[in-house]
């Protein structure tokens, strides 16, 4: 089926726009899903899930279980009666700039060019924080799914669950997975399709000046054994230091960041 491009391309400019959508989704189907979805959230995880389903047309909840109060202490009726707004006053100012305008547009993107009978087998995960009642930030990851419009291919509704991850996420960087999934009651044939990474700071997305000097050593050829002779350092250091700079540039492999580092002028 062909995706129809929209012109609106960030999570607020979706809301706003959502609100003339006039394709209806049968409430029966919706309600399948996120059975689907409640028995097979991926989580393993000893923290209680909070599960949801927003309607972007009416930019509300129409339901949220009772897990969010044990990691927000906010009532659910808060966010029934506050919808999206109540979320989007409780996020993290910088987490959610970068939701705005990075993590929900690439979502988009992954979305227009997947076919809409494909987009339910898909899950959306990212990590953000938000300012629970008692003032304290919470760190939680997410994952979810679209029931997206066949006429336009963008989300009418998300269904998904939160669980806090505050206890094992000690940095702000914030991941963002699409993963797919064939069977749902399995999670069989489940696979990574896209992964990234952002800064809420931009220079902790900065290369140092030893990640700099370890890459330029790379580019000309030089084998991880021979930069760790040369820089004095392990060879388990020197891929580390690999893998740091590849997760800040969103690159896959050494040739991605070679050639992101000479666009870049790096090197």
């Amino acid at each position: 089926m062909k995706v129809v491009k929209s012109h609106y391309h960030t999570y607020l400019e979706h809301l706003y726009n959502a609100c003339v959508e006039n394709d209806l989704v049968d409430e029966q189907y919706m309600l399948m899903m996120f059975q689907k979805f409640s028995s097979y959230s991926g989580f393993n995880h000893q923290a209680i899930p909070a599960f949801f389903i927003i309607d972007y047309t009416t930019r509300q909840y129409l339901t949220i279980s009772d897990g969010i109060r044990t990691i927000s202490d906010y009532h659910t009726r808060e966010f029934l009666d506050g919808g999206l707004d109540k979320t989007i006053d409780i996020y993290q100012p910088d987490d959610f700039k970068i939701y705005n305008s990075q993590i929900f547009t690439a979502n988009l993107d992954f979305l227009k060019k997947t076919p809409q009978e494909e987009h339910h087998k898909h899950v959306f995960s990212y990590n953000f924080r938000i300012r629970c009642k008692n003032q304290s930030y919470a760190t939680l990851w997410q994952r979810g799914s679209y029931i997206t419009s066949k006429k336009t291919g963008m989300p009418l509704y998300s269904l998904g669950a939160v669980i806090d991850i505050t206890g094992i996420k000690t940095d702000n960087i914030i991941s963002h997975i699409i993963e797919k999934a064939e069977d749902w009651k399995t999670g069989s044939n489940k696979a990574i399709v896209e992964s990234n990474y952002f800064y809420p700071h931009e220079e902790d997305s900065l290369l140092s000046k030893h990640e700099k000097n370890i890459l330029k050593l790379i580019a000309d050829g030089l084998s991880s054994k021979m930069i760790a002779g040369k820089m004095r350092i392990s060879e388990n250091t020197v891929a580390n230091h690999r893998q740091n700079m590849m997760r800040k540039t969103n690159t896959k492999n050494v040739v991605q960041l070679i050639v992101f580092a000479i666009k870049s002028q790096i090197i």
